[in-house]
């Protein structure tokens, strides 16, 4: 009986002390033994990563996050709930000076920084997840889920409402800082190879100038550079911009000259750096008209943007044509996606209704895609060829995206086609290059830009709305704006 009653008393003892053993691990969150490690607490003090697979919560937030998670792969990051906080600092009177990606003969580094490492103030906020990806053709692709992906990722968008004045921005207008440019192309690995694999070398320019006999810049002259394909409009200030040995035409050093018409006029003079030629009595057109048109990539990778872009836009639009009453202007809006999705190009040609062009700008959605690239191509083929611009009016056309086109055997020779014809036609490209963006984007877009005589714009990450990463620009120091603002300012620029 003894016996019995020391057995019982000694189970006893042990159903204690395992109880005692277990709340102890509650209490502590783990011990050195278990195989589920602790929640990991992150630097905010907000957000806690629970599991290697499952899921992530922010510790009293209703609007969590929800992600999943197969691969095991997590990233720290800011919540929504800081973006707006962020966002309101990131709205100064005055631009903020912020130095972009130095100049390096290595290949820049696309973390999300300024150039020294620092920014001037408020530096971009940690994205909720960081969405960066490889496809998996050759490596060059960035900031995109594959196709097939490897684990899926569900996000909540910023709680922000959109409304003009949230999204900021910079500008870098390469032909105005062309020593830069070309140090660029001469010392960084990177851009040399973006230039080689897609064929387009915008290198040997020739500025040409044309004015009247006061000095005053002559708009819309034609410029040709003979022995090459490459013709130019002179823009607000009377410039133009032609290239040799641009896309697949080699530059073979022969001598070239330079053909310029106004009103029926010509002149030619041998082709140098810089060339000023004089018109009198030629003088710009007195009644100016605006074309704009807007190309957007409505793919699945510009979802956590696009109702912001679509409210930044419209008040640009709005913005443009209440303060140019006495403008003619036509608006057109076009979107685009990929092979196989809902649409190519879905395009709204050119109209003087503005109201029914903005209308059919806010009825769009984010969706499709799939891989990297997009079609770009397909969708600057329509914008340039498949419109009616006008002759004589200013030619602004801005392409709004975050991936670069498909590269192959037909992609790479349209690419400078597309880019001399738009240059020929006097058509202004203007690239806004969105968050998730790449390096490889950048270089095309900045190509595009130079090319036709545009300025090349930047989304940043000041603003704390959106989700994706934003690559810091290999540049010289920029301003941050509002983005609406700097799209105005640039618009009302060439209507000067």
């Amino acid at each position: 009986m003894k016996k019995l009653l020391l057995i019982a008393l000694l189970i006893f003892s042990l159903l204690i002390g395992a109880c005692a053993s277990e709340n102890n691990t509650a209490e502590t969150g783990g011990n050195d033994n278990s195989t589920d490690p602790a929640p990991i607490e992150s630097d905010s003090g907000l957000r806690n990563f629970t599991g290697a697979a499952d899921s992530f919560e922010s510790a009293g937030d209703d609007s969590t996050d929800s992600v999943s998670f197969s691969s095991g792969d997590f990233y720290e990051g800011v919540p929504p709930s800081d973006a707006g906080a962020a966002g309101d600092a990131a709205a100064p009177a005055e631009p903020e000076r912020v130095s972009g990606t130095a100049v390096s003969d290595s290949a820049p580094d696309e973390s999300p920084r300024g150039g020294d490492g620092e920014l001037s103030a408020l530096s971009p906020p940690t994205p909720a997840v960081d969405m960066l990806w490889s496809s998996d053709t050759d490596g060059e692709y960035y900031g995109e889920m594959p196709f097939a992906p490897a684990f899926s990722v569900t996000q909540q968008q910023p709680s922000l409402i959109p409304q003009a004045g949230l999204l900021t921005a910079g500008e870098w207008n390469d032909n105005r800082n062309w020593s830069f440019w070309s140090n660029l192309m001469g010392q960084n690995e990177q851009f040399r190879e973006f230039a080689g694999h897609w064929q387009l070398f915008a290198a040997n320019r020739t500025v040409v100038k044309v004015v009247d006999e006061n000095n005053n810049p002559v708009r819309g002259a034609e410029v040709i550079l003979t022995n090459t394909q490459f013709k130019a409009i002179t823009d607000h200030e009377g410039m133009a911009y032609v290239f040799r040995g641009f896309g697949s035409f080699p530059d073979n050093n022969s001598p070239t000259t330079i053909t310029v018409n106004v009103n029926g006029e010509t002149q030619v003079s041998v082709s140098e750096s810089e060339t000023t030629f004089v018109f009198e009595g030629a003088g710009s057109p007195a009644q100016l008209k605006l074309d704009l048109m807007f190309v957007i990539d409505t793919t699945g990778s510009m979802g956590d943007e696009l109702h912001y872009l679509q409210t930044e836009l419209d008040d640009v639009i709005n913005n443009v044509s209440r303060n140019n009453a006495n403008l003619p202007i036509r608006l057109s809006v076009n979107f685009y996606r990929d092979k196989g999705d809902e649409y190519v190009v879905r395009p709204f040609t050119f109209s003087t209704d503005i109201a029914a062009q903005v209308r059919n700008l806010n009825a769009q959605s984010a969706a499709g895609g799939g891989d990297r690239p997009e079609a770009v191509d397909a969708a600057l083929q329509n914008a340039i060829n498949e419109h009616e611009w006008e002759a004589d009016s200013v030619k602004l056309m801005f392409i709004v995206l975050d991936a670069p086109p498909h590269h192959n055997q037909t992609t790479v020779p349209a690419m400078s086609r597309l880019a001399m014809e738009a240059a020929e036609k006097g058509i202004r490209i203007i690239p806004l290059l969105a968050s998730d963006g790449c390096t490889e984007t950048e270089f095309l877009m900045r190509t595009l830009a130079i090319t036709t005589g545009g300025t090349y714009t930047f989304v940043t990450g000041h603003s704390g709305v959106s989700t994706g990463r934003h690559v810091e620009p290999t540049i010289g120091e920029y301003d941050v704006e509002k983005l609406n603002e700097l799209l105005i300012k640039i618009i009302n620029r060439y209507l000067t």
